[in-house]
């Protein structure tokens, strides 16, 4: 996921020159905060009661993120450094699964 949004942000803000992104999560939606913020969004505030889950019914907090341009620039150089160390542990866990499954076929 990390990887498509970075080609997506890459092209709108160096494509479609847009300057600024904004994202919204459930406040207790921990998983989606923590990539929004591992992304560069800054967290600017908090909507009350603002949202209806079809599911529950029930009204829930959002919290509200923006990303601008000049932050996303920054933000760049350490995302692709947490993709390739992903990539690189996952490439080492390919060859262990593949050197345990040529082991047990005698």
């Amino acid at each position: 996921m990390t990887e498509a949004k970075l080609a997506l942000f890459n092209y709108l803000f160096n494509e479609l020159k847009i300057r600024k992104l904004t994202s919204e999560a459930h406040v207790k939606n921990i998983a989606s905060n923590k990539t929004n913020e591992s992304l560069g969004y800054k967290y600017i505030g908090t909507y009350k009661k603002h949202s209806r889950s079809k599911v529950t019914n029930k009204i829930h907090d959002l919290k509200l993120y923006e990303l601008m341009k000049r932050d996303w620039i920054k933000m760049v150089p350490k995302i692709r450094k947490k993709i390739t160390n992903y990539g690189k542990e996952l490439s080492g866990l390919r060859k262990k699964v593949i050197f345990l499954d040529f082991k047990n076929r005698d």
